[in-house]
């Protein structure tokens, strides 16, 4: 993941852009992205996935548990929720676009 989405994800966690872990299954209509940690545990992985596909969310496998904490103010996140379809479509942008 590009040092500016970890940055982007920062604003959007402040700005209340953001469900983190299970709110993510719970608020799972309204969300546009589901950014899951490189290092999550196999169970989450796959419950993830399920819900990705069935509510056709995308899903972006992002940096460890850790760095993704690190930039959204907490200790750990193993999935983050985008809210805003905007913010997600940026996102999806900036992750797919060639050079960085």
């Amino acid at each position: 993941m590009k040092p500016n989405t970890l940055g982007f994800l920062g604003l959007l966690r402040k700005g209340g852009g953001l469900y983190l872990g299970e709110d993510c299954f719970s608020q799972i209509g309204r969300v546009s992205l589901l950014i899951l940690a490189s290092d999550a545990g196999k169970d989450a992985a796959k419950r993830a996935l399920d819900k990705a596909k069935s509510h056709q969310i995308p899903l972006l496998v992002g940096e460890g548990k850790e760095e993704m904490g690190h930039a959204l103010g907490v200790a750990k996140a193993s999935l983050v929720g985008v809210k805003s379809p905007k913010a997600a479509k940026k996102i999806l942008e900036d992750e797919t676009a060639k050079g960085d």
